[in-house]
């Protein structure tokens, strides 16, 4: 958001003895103690290791990143800055839109292309390589016309939701989450129908390491709009 505060600031005009400040994808994994509830929908089956780390990632304005730690009692949050990370590309397209970023930008984060604004940077570039004027001027747009199956919108999304499947693993291997992952955010609960079309499924589960182990990782979609109240709920 373009607003910004002070934490002594507003603790000096807010009459209260105690302000807690969490970042907002704590917020989010907080919510997600039990990823089967708060109408989360199954889309990769599997058994989650309810020791271990779940992952918590969600594209949005940007790319939230965080994983819920299980402790004796209770929880703990890593939390992250997960979405300024490079940008690494799996399959041939998804080297010529870095290639086509490199020649704007010196530089390719995870958020320039799995976000609200990545989905219109995929968009533009997939009509940029046929010649053709990008009309549509915002994700919720190419969303809906991904979903009604107009052809480069489709394109994005589907490229999107395949780059997001290798970040989920990515993050996965570094930080331990075999319990799973649950995707929040504004952006895939639009493209959710195209899940299945997509190779996001493939490329959670066919790895070169670990095979066995990502088979049996779920992966769960959230869409409940309050899970940020939620989890500052669950912080205080």
């Amino acid at each position: 958001n373009h607003w910004q505060f002070s934490k002594s600031e507003l603790f000096e005009k807010i009459p209260t003895e105690r302000l807690l400040f969490i970042n907002d994808f704590v917020a989010q994994a907080l919510a997600q103690k039990d990823p089967s509830a708060n109408g989360n929908k199954l889309i990769i089956e599997g058994n989650n290791c309810k020791k271990s780390p779940l992952l918590v990632i969600g594209p949005g304005t940007g790319l939230g990143v965080s994983a819920l730690v299980p402790m004796k009692s209770d929880y703990f949050v890593l939390e992250g800055e997960g979405g300024h990370a490079h940008f690494t590309p799996r399959d041939e397209l998804e080297r010529e839109l870095v290639a086509y970023l490199l020649d704007r930008q010196p530089y390719i984060s995870i958020e320039d292309v799995i976000s609200g604004p990545g989905l219109e940077t995929i968009y533009g570039f997939l009509c940029d390589r046929i010649g053709e004027r990008a009309e549509l001027n915002s994700a919720a747009k190419i969303g809906v016309e991904a979903i009604n199956g107009a052809e480069l919108p489709r394109q994005a999304a589907l490229l999107f939701l395949n780059a997001l499947a290798s970040v989920i693993v990515d993050n996965i291997y570094i930080l331990g989450c075999w319990q799973g992952a649950v995707i929040t955010g504004g952006v895939v609960p639009k493209l959710s129908k195209l899940i299945d079309e997509s190779n996001f499924k493939k490329r959670v589960q066919n790895q070169y390491v670990l095979q066995k182990v990502f088979e049996e990782i779920p992966v769960w979609l959230s869409t409940n709009p309050m899970n940020g109240l939620l989890g500052a709920q669950s912080a205080l």
